[in-house]
């Protein structure tokens, strides 16, 4: 006997399995949710049953899908398909039966299916390119994981798997990648990727902080340990969407990179994404310094990137070229210059034709340029000189006659003949000195070090090395003026005017101890004289620090006391956070529904706002005695319908 049935109290047939003495259940009600199930799942057969099973020409369609991104649309795409992927399988996994059959269209949010339209045309193409993974309806409105009794869960299809999703620097969890392949297990799933030495060989499969396996490149680890923890990938494709638009305005020379932000298309866009996360993505294929004695940033793209033959090359190399100095161009300079000290104008009438021609094009001044090349040529008290042109007397112009096309001419047949000198003098002048182009990345990007990093980095710091909070402020008094200067255009001042080892412990002193709390020191220190305020960046609603000296016109005072300035700049963010747009063009329960989070509108308020809101008993408690015309809802903050 399977079961045993007998009629209750009530007069209804029950029945009790085997094992569970104390729970009857009653027969009806079984038979009426067996029917019912019966029902949905000849309902859902036949969906199954009208499901395609011709795979598409996957090489013909994946050449038609749409490249918003150049050259570098693949490898987002990609990045973006696995979380999608991932997604879909989760809901789908969820369902009480793996058969359960979903609506195509109602699988994704509405910002999804718009990713989707942008890289691969249409929600159908999305599936058609992962018909290895899914089965469409005929009628293109329904979709399941496909599962395929044929289906062998060996070394090559999980390889061939892997290989057709898991991109540069991208991961996917091993509980979704397993239910991709045919619902199979995912211990089973890590047994074969760990037996495999052709797998091991390229992927792993490597536990986050939260004890989650996630498959990955073995060529990623160290990516992967240092900048982007196992979880989504988005932050990648998002900083390889900058890069796209970033790399066709980047030569491989330094150029001022406001230049260089000006030829993109979005430079909102690659300013958002952080340049040292770009350079991260691309593995420091592009460089960021600050140009000794101007303060200005440049950039370039560097040898790494040439091992990407995806990224898109400079189109506008030749907008910049006055900034170009060649190798070739640095060794006719130095041996254009005499061996005893000159003075620069002096200089400048002694150039080769060629340089005199490109020179009236160059941003630099002949200075600048002898001291980006301190192996072959020097800037002294006395003036500029010639470091080789002693050394290789040879190919040595005659003294006086550098301007002469005949003597150019000279000098560029002796060093094409002198093999061996010409390499040896390239190889000097291979790159600009970096105590001209200074590594902005330990200065301008405050989130680069991690903790471990951070912490060495102070220990190496000796105390008699640090500047004082007493020295820091006296550096800064010699630049501050009336009118009130940036925090971070002081600090740039400040560390131009150093030189050597004290220009380091500087930078070193304010980025890791202080991390640039200027205002901090100013507080801190009244006897200086100095106060610090902030102020709206025009066309944004975030604020920025200025340093000034202390004067009348200068308010130490908090204006955001007054409930009607704090409501006034509450609403001015949340108009931005919210992102409204033309309340004109949008139906009006649409526009009511706009809201924006409170600890993100708080995080944005300046700092006496922020204090004001706690004089007010903080900002629930300040939104419904002066709620105007918003409200708080939960967590958030809304218009009042």
């Amino acid at each position: 006997m399977y079961m045993s049935l007998f009629a209750g109290k009530t007069g209804h047939i029950a029945f009790r399995l085997p094992g569970f003495r104390n729970h009857l259940v009653n027969a009806d009600r079984c038979c009426f949710r067996a029917s019912r199930t019966l029902a949905e799942n000849s309902i859902f057969d036949s969906k199954i049953r009208k499901m395609e099973v011709k795979n598409v020409d996957q090489q013909q369609l994946r050449s038609t899908l749409p490249e918003p991104y150049g050259t570098l649309t693949n490898r987002i795409r990609k990045l973006y398909a696995i979380d999608l992927l991932s997604h879909i399988i989760k809901v789908m996994t969820k369902r009480s039966h793996h058969d359960y059959t979903c609506d195509v269209y109602r699988l994704m949010s509405g910002k999804d299916k718009k990713l989707v339209e942008l890289l691969w045309g249409s929600l159908l193409q999305f599936y058609q390119c992962y018909d290895m993974f899914f089965q469409l309806s005929k009628s293109k409105e329904f979709v399941r994981a496909k599962i395929s009794p044929d289906f062998k869960l060996d070394e090559a299809s999980v390889l061939s798997a892997l290989d057709d999703l898991i991109p540069e620097k991208g991961s996917i969890k091993e509980e979704y990648f397993a239910a991709l392949l045919h619902q199979s297990a995912p211990n089973v799933v890590h047994d074969v990727i760990l037996s495999s030495d052709e797998i091991s060989a390229k992927y792993v499969a490597a536990k986050n902080k939260d004890g989650v396996y996630y498959i990955r490149r073995v060529s990623d680890a160290a990516f992967f340990d240092s900048w982007c923890p196992l979880a989504g990938n988005k932050p990648v494709a998002y900083c390889l969407e900058a890069a796209a638009f970033l790399l066709p305005a980047l030569p491989d020379f330094w150029i001022p990179y406001e230049e260089c932000l000006a030829c993109t298309q979005d430079p909102e866009l690659v300013n958002h994404r952080n340049f040292f996360r770009i350079a991260d993505i691309l593995d420091n294929g592009i460089e960021k310094a600050e140009f000794k004695f101007r303060g200005v940033l440049f950039a370039r793209r560097n040898q790494s990137l040439k091992k990407y033959t995806d990224a898109p090359s400079c189109v506008v190399a030749d907008n910049f070229r006055g900034y170009e100095i060649t190798p070739l161009r640095a060794v006719q300079i130095a041996f254009c210059l005499p061996s005893a000290p000159v003075d620069p104008l002096v200089a400048q009438g002694r150039m080769f034709p060629s340089v005199i021609e490109w020179a009236a094009n160059t941003p630099y001044s002949l200075p600048e340029i002898v001291m980006m090349y301190p192996e072959v040529m020097a800037k002294t008290e006395s003036g500029l000189v010639s470091l080789v042109r002693s050394t290789y007397p040879e190919l040595a112009p005659a003294d006086g006659e550098e301007s002469q096309p005949a003597a150019e001419e000279k000098f560029m047949h002796a060093l094409n003949q002198n093999t061996a000198a010409k390499h040896e003098l390239l190889q000097l002048v291979g790159e600009p000195s970096s105590d001209m182009f200074v590594d902005a990345r330990s200065f301008y990007d405050k989130t680069f070090y991690k903790v471990k990093e951070r912490l060495a980095k102070e220990k190496a710091i000796q105390d008699h090395a640090r500047f004082s909070d007493k020295a820091i402020l006296e550096e800064a008094v010699q630049y501050v003026t009336d009118v009130g200067l940036p925090v971070n255009d002081l600090v740039r001042k400040i560390t131009a005017g150093l030189s050597g080892e004290k220009r380091k412990n500087f930078i070193c002193t304010i980025c890791l101890v202080h991390q640039s709390k200027m205002d901090r020191l100013v507080e801190k220190y009244p006897e200086y004289k100095l106060v610090a305020y902030e102020e709206r960046i025009e066309g944004s609603a975030k604020y920025a620090y200025y340093i000034a000296k202390k004067t009348d016109h200068i308010t130490e005072g908090n204006p955001f006391l007054e409930p009607e300035r704090l409501q006034e700049e509450i609403a001015y963010h949340f108009r931005a956070r919210s992102e409204m747009g033309d309340s004109t063009k949008m139906d009006v329960p649409a526009f009511f529904a706009k809201r924006a989070e409170i600890s993100s509108l708080i995080g944005g308020l300046p700092k006496k706002a922020r204090t004001a809101l706690k004089h007010f008993g903080g900002f629930v408690d300040f939104m419904n005695k002066y709620p105007g015309n918003m409200i708080v809802d939960g967590g958030f903050l809304r218009l009042k319908f």
